[in-house]
C-alpha cells in the first residue's frame, strides 16, 4: 500500500514537472526583483543633502535626493537634474549644474558615499597625493580662490589666494575658517553663521582639493566632535543683547561712562542687519525749522502712528552722532541732510573701540531669558554654542536684538498682504529680544507694522539702496514704462511696483550715477547688474519694445528740463540719466525689510511694562523697539534710530548702575 502511494506521488511529481517544462521558464516581473536602498549625506549650500540609490543586481535602478535647506530655484534644480544624470550614467561622476556648483558637488559626494556602501565603487584608501591644489568658487560677491596644501595624510595649509568679498561679513569666514580646517582636519570644522556663502566657497574649494588628491572623505569630511557643554558665569555692570549698531553704540557709550559692559551675540559675527545697510543716515539741518520739517516728514511717513516724543528725540539728537563718531576715530562725512559712513566699517570700528575700553563680545551666545530680582532686571541667561548655560549677572540690561524680519511665518501672520515675499533680513532677525522682554512684563506696540522695501533683487535678497533712485535712477516696468515717483515713501513705491505686470520692475541708472554711489560696485560684484550700451539693449534685457524705453527716456529728459514730473513733484533733479550712457539695470521687487513694531520704550529708552511703568534696570534700543517709525520707516532713519537711542541707552544704563 505504501509503495503504491509512493509510486503515485512520484508519477504526479513527474507529471507536474513535465507540465511546467511544456509551458517554458517564467521570467520574474521587475517588481519581484530584490532591490536594496543605500543613502549617503554631504553638506550642500544650505545644509545636509541626502542621496538615496536603489540597487538591483549590481545596477542603479533609482536615485532620489533631498536637501530641504537648498534654494528651490538653484540648489533644488541641481537635486532634480543630477539624480537623473547619475541614474543614466550609473556613476556619481557627472557634470554639475551651472550656478549651483556647491549643491551639485554635495549631491555627487552623497551619491558616491551611497555607492561605496552598496559596493558599487571602492572607498578611497591609502595615502593622499601630496601637493598644493588650487580651486575657485563664488563667495557672496566675488570669486574666492583657495590653495589647499596636503601631505600624504593631513591638510597642512589652507590659504586664500585671492578674494574681494564683503568686509564685515565674508571677511570673518576668510580669517577664521582656513585655520579651523587645518586644526580640526575636516572641511566642516567651522561654518561662520552670517557668512554662509563665503564659508561654503572655502569648504567647496578644500573638498575639491581633497577629492583630487584621493582623500578618504569619511575622515576629512566628517563632522567634528562637539566640545562638551560647559557652563559659564560672568559679573558686569551692563549686559547688552545684540551686536548691531544699537547694541554696540550702547556698549561703547556705557564704557565711556565708566561702566563695565558685555555684549552677547547669537551669531558668529557682529553687525545684525546693520551690515546690510548702505551706511547712510539722516541728520537734521542747522535751524529749528529743519528739525520741525524733519519731524513732520517722519511722522507723515509713519502714517502718524509714531510716538512723536520718540521721533522728536531721535531727530533732535541726530546731528550729534557724526561728531561723536569722529571723536571715536571714525571717518564720516556730512552733507545733504545725511551722514555717510560704511556700515560694515562702523560695526568693526565699534567693536575695536569697545575692546579698547575694556568691554567684550561673546559670540555664538544666544540670550534666552532676562533675569529679574526684586522687580528689576538683574542679568540674562544664555545658551552657548556647545549647549552650555551662560549666566551674566548685571546691574542693567539693554535689549538691542533687532527685529523679526527673518521670521517669514510671523510676518505673514501679522500682515497677510506680505505673504510670499522674500526677506532681505539677516538670519538672526527672529524677534528674540521682543519675546524675552514680553516674558518679564514689557509692553509691545505697532507689532503688526512691517515694511516691504520696494527695491530688492530677488535671487540674492540684495537691497538696492534709495540712494540710487534719490540721485536720479528711474524705474521701468516689464513694458519699459516709467510708472511711479522713485523717491516716494517706501510703502507707496512698493505698492506701485506690486501693481505692475508681474509685480516687479527695473531700476535703471547711468555711468555717472554708478561712479558716484559706493554701493553699486558691490551689486555688480554680486552679479545682479546688467550692462547696456543703448536703450535698445535695455529693452532687450527687459524683454520689451525698444521704442517704449526710448519714449520713457525722452519723457524723463523733458521732466528734468522742466523740473516738473507727473509722478513726483518734490524731486531734487540731481541727475538726468538719459543724456549719456552706458546704462545699468537691476531687476527688483519688494521684499520684507523692517519691522516697525516691538518693545515700548520712553524717551530715556526705559522699557515700559504692560502696566505703563518703566521696568527698573531694563533698557532697549534699535529695531527691537516699537513706536519710533509708526506704520512705515523713512529711508535713512534706521541707523539714526539705532545710534541715537543706543547712545541714550548706554548713558542711562551706566547712570542706573551708579
Amino acid at each position: 500500500m505504501k509503495q503504491t502511494k509512493k509510486l503515485a506521488a512520484a508519477l504526479l511529481t513527474v507529471s507536474m514537472l513535465a507540465g511546467l517544462a511544456a509551458c517554458g521558464p517564467k521570467e520574474p516581473k521587475e517588481s519581484e526583483v530584490q532591490s536594496q536602498s543605500y543613502t549617503g549625506t554631504a553638506k550642500g549650500f544650505g545644509g545636509d543633502v541626502s542621496v538615496t540609490i536603489s540597487v538591483s543586481e549590481g545596477k542603479i535602478t533609482g536615485v532620489t535626493a533631498e536637501g530641504k535647506d537648498e534654494t528651490p530655484d538653484v540648489g533644488g534644480k541641481a537635486l532634480e537634474t543630477l539624480t537623473k544624470k547619475i541614474e543614466e550614467a550609473q556613476s556619481y561622476e557627472v557634470d554639475s549644474v551651472a550656478g549651483a556648483t556647491i549643491t551639485s558637488n554635495a549631491v555627487k559626494e552623497a551619491a558616491k558615499a551611497a555607492m561605496v556602501e552598496a559596493g558599487l565603487v571602492e572607498a578611497a584608501a591609502g595615502a593622499m597625493k601630496a601637493g598644493t591644489y588650487t580651486h575657485t568658487y563664488r563667495g557672496y560677491c566675488s570669486d574666492i580662490t583657495v590653495a589647499t596644501t596636503l601631505s600624504e595624510d593631513a591638510i597642512t595649509e589652507v590659504k586664500i589666494v585671492s578674494q574681494d568679498d564683503t568686509v564685515g561679513i565674508g571677511s570673518y569666514a576668510l580669517e577664521r575658517l582656513p585655520d579651523a580646517i587645518v586644526k580640526e582636519q575636516t572641511v566642516y570644522a567651522d561654518t561662520i553663521s552670517g557668512a554662509t556663502a563665503t564659508s561654503n566657497a572655502i569648504i567647496a574649494a578644500v573638498k575639491d582639493a581633497l577629492n583630487e588628491a584621493g582623500a578618504d572623505m569619511s575622515v576629512f569630511g566628517r563632522e567634528p566632535e562637539a566640545e562638551p557643554a560647559k557652563d559659564e558665569s560672568y559679573d558686569t555692570d551692563v549686559v547688552v543683547i545684540g551686536a548691531g549698531a544699537a547694541g554696540l553704540s550702547a556698549a561703547v557709550r556705557a564704557c565711556q561712562n565708566g561702566a563695565n559692559a558685555i555684549v552677547v551675540e547669537k551669531m558668529d559675527i557682529p553687525g545684525g542687519n546693520t551690515v546690510r545697510s548702505s551706511g547712510v543716515w539722516n541728520v537734521h539741518g542747522p535751524d529749528q525749522a529743519d528739525i520741525d520739517e524733519f519731524i513732520e516728514y517722519t511722522m507723515t511717513g509713519g502714517h502718524d502712528l509714531n510716538n512723536e516724543d520718540l521721533v522728536r528725540v531721535m531727530v533732535t539728537n541726530s546731528s550729534q552722532i557724526g561728531p561723536w563718531l569722529s571723536e571715536l576715530g571714525f571717518e564720516v562725512s556730512e552733507g545733504g541732510g545725511s551722514v555717510k559712513g560704511l556700515a560694515r566699517g562702523l560695526i568693526t570700528g565699534y567693536w575695536d573701540k569697545l575692546e579698547e575700553l575694556g568691554g567684550k563680545i561673546l559670540f555664538a551666545t544666544k540670550a534666552e531669558e532676562i533675569l529679574m530680582k526684586d522687580g528689576a532686571a538683574a542679568g540674562i541667561r544664555c545658551t552657548s554654542e556647545n549647549g552650555g548655560t551662560v549666566t551674566i549677572n548685571a546691574k542693567a540690561v539693554i535689549v538691542a536684538a533687532g527685529g523679526f524680519g527673518y521670521d517669514l511665518e510671523k510676518c505673514y501672520e501679522l500682515k497677510p498682504s506680505l505673504t510670499g515675499m522674500i526677506t532681505n533680513n539677516q538670519v538672526g532677525a527672529t524677534g528674540d529680544g521682543i519675546y524675552m522682554a514680553q516674558a518679564v512684563g514689557a509692553n509691545v506696540v505697532d507689532i503688526e507694522q512691517i515694511q516691504a522695501h520696494p527695491t530688492v533683487e530677488q535671487s540674492t535678497a540684495t537691497l538696492v539702496t534709495e540712494g540710487v533712485r534719490n540721485a536720479g535712477g528711474i524705474m521701468l516696468n516689464a513694458n519699459g514704462e516709467r510708472f511711479a515717483g522713485e523717491v516716494g515713501y517706501r510703502d507707496v513705491v512698493a505698492a506701485a511696483i506690486l501693481e505692475q505686470p508681474g509685480a516687479y520692475a527695473y531700476v535703471v541708472f547711468n555711468q555717472d550715477l554708478y561712479d558716484s554711489n559706493g554701493n553699486i560696485p558691490t551689486y555688480d560684484k554680486v552679479g545682479i547688474v546688467a550692462h547696456c550700451e543703448s536703450t535698445e539693449e535695455i529693452a532687450a534685457y527687459i524683454g520689451c519694445d525698444a521704442q517704449t524705453v526710448a519714449d520713457s527716456f525722452e519723457a524723463w529728459h523733458t521732466a528734468c528740463e522742466n523740473q516738473s514730473d507727473p509722478f513726483e513733484g518734490g524731486f531734487t533733479w540731481t541727475r538726468d540719466i538719459t543724456t549719456e550712457g552706458p546704462w545699468y539695470v537691476i531687476k527688483i521687487a519688494p521684499g520684507i525689510h523692517h519691522t516697525m513694531g516691538g518693545i515700548e520704550i520712553n524717551t530715556e529708552t526705559q522699557v515700559i511694562s504692560t502696566e505703563g511703568q518703566p521696568i527698573p534696570g531694563l533698557f532697549a534700543a534699535g529695531e527691537v523697539c516699537g513706536g519710533v517709525h509708526g506704520g512705515n520707516r523713512v529711508g535713512g532713519n534706521a541707523l539714526m534710530d539705532c545710534q541715537v537711542f543706543g547712545i541714550i541707552a548706554g548713558d542711562n544704563a551706566a547712570a542706573y548702575c551708579k
